[in-house]
């Protein structure tokens, strides 16, 4: 009997060549810091290339797109331009869907360690972020800054409101979690938090606190660099009463209960 086709959004089976660059792929991503590097790229690369010329195009690609990421997320006309053919650019395509797949089984294995600046920076560019213009998301951290899971919660349009605050409070509890940071990416430069957004974050400190739970930092991602906000929401005005009541009045209705 004809087996039936697969779903469109199925990851397709890799031929036995091709599972010795996976394993280059995976290798080089629990490395954390080296991420980017251009052995990542020439690993991806050396699907469709000759060895040769894959490190040479690797150099030229990360100049011109920055990090991997960026790369995959890339438009067909832009990677077209830069020389590439149908078959590497289909191979780009897959590695989002590809290193989700490896990280689902790799970052819960307890191997990511988020201690320093740069790796957290370095696990959000990679195992994050989207091609939308603007997302939110969380990763959720044991006590050692152990990585338990991240997810995007939102993308598009950023909504920092009461059902936000009430699914991530879930997610925490969900994992464990000891710590939390928060990732986003903003269309536009913005080096500072806004007033919503400091809200949002004292917010939610306040809600998990009681669990033993800290938010640790918010790393936002914009177009002139990546910043910390945690001190700016640290030296911001604390919420009045009347604004934490009324959100947790919200998350009461949300969830079908009274308030109060």
């Amino acid at each position: 009997a004809m087996k039936p086709p697969p779903d469109r959004d199925e990851t397709p089976a890799l031929a036995q060549g091709d599972l010795a660059h996976l394993s280059m792929v995976q290798d080089v991503l629990v490395e954390g810091e080296r991420a980017h590097s251009v052995r990542l790229l020439e690993a991806l690369l050396g699907w469709t290339l000759p060895a040769t010329q894959a490190g040479i195009c690797a150099k030229v690609l990360l100049a011109e797109f920055r990090t991997v990421p960026a790369l995959c997320a890339a438009e067909r006309p832009a990677l077209r331009r830069m020389g590439l053919n149908e078959d590497t650019i289909d191979t780009l395509r897959l590695i989002p869907a590809i290193t989700r797949r490896i990280g689902s089984d790799v970052h819960r294995s307890d191997r990511f360690h988020l201690t320093t600046w740069s790796a957290v920076v370095t696990y959000i560019d990679t195992h994050m972020a989207i091609a939308a213009p603007e997302w939110f998301g969380a990763i959720y951290l044991n006590r050692k800054n152990g990585v338990l899971s991240h997810e995007v919660l939102q993308d598009g349009f950023l909504d920092f409101g009461p059902k936000l605050i009430d699914d991530l409070v879930r997610s925490s509890l969900k994992w464990n979690a000891t710590a939390v940071l928060f990732a986003l990416r903003k269309e536009k430069a913005a080096p500072r938090p806004s007033y919503r957004e400091v809200w949002f974050a004292k917010l939610y400190t306040l809600l998990v606190k009681p669990l033993g739970i800290e938010l640790h930092d918010i790393c936002c991602f914009h177009p002139v660099g990546v910043d910390s906000w945690r001190y700016a929401i640290e030296a911001a005005d604390d919420l009045s009463r009347a604004e934490y009541d009324a959100v947790l009045q919200a998350i009461a209705e949300l969830n079908g209960q009274p308030g109060g």
